[in-house]
């Protein structure tokens, strides 16, 4: 039979090679034998990487508090980024009127050099052994990129896992310091413009995820907060009079920064607040700024403790349950409003018609 005579079945179904997934194949989560570490690692490649870059060094500091000998040190070193600075004593001197030092004083003097020169071995010792835990949480991939980083070849001569860490953030929030640096610092800085909360990432993620792309910023020499005509205003509402605000010490400029920072940083999280949620208190705050009160949080504690109790997420299966109750009498309307667009569709077609008709 040929091919035109083949009889034709409807209803049948033609065949359809099967559609490639879109993009690569989903990425294995990289995983590691530490007991208690297993899925706390670093990685690359995927936005959720710089969320999970905090937990990750939260739970490592956790690790480390709880197995090393003398670990809260280095533990709080990895959380805040930055060493202790560990001194010593300086010797006792002699109390007013006496020629000679006192024998208590001395034992005492000497008693607290020998616990903070056993405190800075200790923490030496673990600095290392955190570079080693650090570097063992880290996927290969990202493991490739620090081989390659000039940053990485001076942390890895120090052994020093603050300066380790900061370049593996920099890596999982997607700061490539082989980029130029001026473009790669203003990529950094568009990501956290146009970071959103999206609907179904909680609040937590979202305040974690916002940090930890805004540090990647300031870790590379960038700021927030700082533009001088900010800066100025909270100098003079610290109670800085106009004209001296050109020769303020560098003490009250700093203190009014972090003030600006803090503020410019809320305003930032709080625009891109997921407007499934909090759509209503923005237009709240921007409604009382309108009459003259000024109710926008100032710090970031205070815009994520403002929201959640005041405007609730809804229930969505509540409203689910309602919308299929109704569903007969939404039908109906919508079914009477279709008549109505068909008819004044039909008087609108008749009008135009007799008007091109009618004599000039």
């Amino acid at each position: 039979m040929s091919e035109e005579a083949k009889p034709k079945i409807e209803g049948a179904k033609r065949l359809r090679r099967p559609m490639r997934a879109a993009g690569q194949p989903t990425k294995k989560e990289f995983i590691t034998k530490v007991l208690g570490l297993e899925s706390h690692t670093f990685d690359i490649g995927n936005a959720k990487y710089a969320a999970k870059y905090k937990k990750t060094v939260d739970a490592i500091a956790n690790y480390i508090q709880r197995e090393y000998k003398g670990g809260a040190d280095i533990a709080k070193a990895i959380k805040e980024l930055s060493l202790p600075t560990l001194q010593v004593p300086g010797c006792p001197k002699a109390k007013a009127g006496e020629t000679a030092v006192d024998p208590g004083d001395v034992y005492v003097w000497q008693q607290d050099v020998a616990a903070v020169k056993k405190q800075i071995v200790q923490l030496e010792e673990n600095k290392k052994r955190a570079y080693a835990l650090v570097i063992g949480q880290c996927s290969p991939d990202l493991d490739s990129k620090l081989q390659g980083s000039t940053a990485f070849v001076r942390a890895e001569a120090d052994q020093d896992v603050v300066q380790l860490l900061l370049v593996v953030r920099g890596y999982c929030c997607r700061f490539d310091d082989h980029q130029q640096s001026t473009y790669a610092l203003e990529q950094a800085k568009h990501r956290v413009s146009t970071y959103y909360q999206a609907h179904d990432v909680t609040n937590t993620e979202y305040v974690e995820n916002f940090k930890a792309l805004v540090g990647v910023v300031e870790t590379y020499g960038g700021a927030y907060g700082r533009e001088p005509g900010l800066v100025v205003t909270e100098l003079v509402a610290q109670g800085m009079r106009p004209e001296d605000v050109d020769s303020a010490n560098r003490a009250a400029i700093v203190k009014a920064e972090e003030v600006c920072r803090e503020c410019y940083l809320s305003c930032m999280l709080l625009r891109g607040a997921d407007n499934g949620r909090y759509f209503q208190l923005k237009v709240d705050l921007s409604n009382d700024m309108t009459k003259g009160t000024d109710n926008y949080p100032k710090t970031i504690v205070e815009t994520t403790a403002c929201s959640p109790t005041m405007y609730p997420r809804q229930d969505c299966s509540a409203c689910a349950i309602r919308m299929v109750r109704d569903w007969p009498s939404f039908k109906a309307r919508a079914a009477r409003c279709a008549v109505r667009r068909r008819t004044l569709s039909a008087s609108i077609a008749t009008d135009c018609t007799t008007r091109a008709s009618a004599p000039n």
